[in-house]
C-alpha cells in the first residue's frame, strides 16, 4: 500500500496566520519539532504532507475515520519516522497483513512531498 502527497510551500504561510492551525494539526511532539527547526515552512509542509500521506495509505483521506492528530511525525537524527500511538490506527491495520508504515519526507523552494508506503512483516 502506498500513499503520496505533495503540498505547494506558499500554502503555509497563509496557514500559519490562523491562529489554532498548529494545535488543529500537529500533536506538541511535531510542534516542538517546528519551533527547533524555526517554524521553516518547508519543514511544516513536509509534515503536513507525511500526514496526508499516511491517510492515503489506509484510503481515508484526513477525516472523521483518520484525523490529524491520530498520525503523528517523529524524527531520530532528522529522519522521519510514523509513531503509531492511537487504537485508530491500529484498528485501520487489523487484519492486514501490513505491520509497518515507513515514510519519506523531501522539500525544495517551492514545495513538498511525502511518501508513506506500508509494508509486510
Amino acid at each position: 500500500m502506498l500513499g503520496i502527497d505533495i503540498i505547494k510551500v506558499s500554502r503555509i504561510e497563509d496557514l500559519k496566520a490562523h491562529d489554532q492551525f498548529y494545535r488543529k494539526v500537529f500533536t506538541e511532539n511535531e510542534i516542538a519539532y517546528i519551533y527547533k527547526m524555526n517554524q521553516s515552512n518547508q519543514s511544516i509542509a513536509g509534515l503536513l504532507a507525511a500526514k496526508e500521506a499516511v491517510s492515503k495509505v489506509f484510503k481515508t483521506g484526513i477525516g472523521k475515520q483518520l484525523a490529524f492528530h491520530d498520525i503523528e511525525i517523529l524524527h531520530q537524527e532528522r529522519i522521519p519516522y510514523l509513531n503509531i500511538k492511537k487504537e485508530r490506527i491500529a484498528e485501520l491495520m487489523a487484519g492486514s497483513d501490513y505491520v509497518n508504515i515507513a515514510i519519506s519526507i523531501s522539500h525544495e523552494k517551492e514545495y513538498a512531498v511525502a511518501v508513506a508506503m506500508a509494508e509486510k512483516d
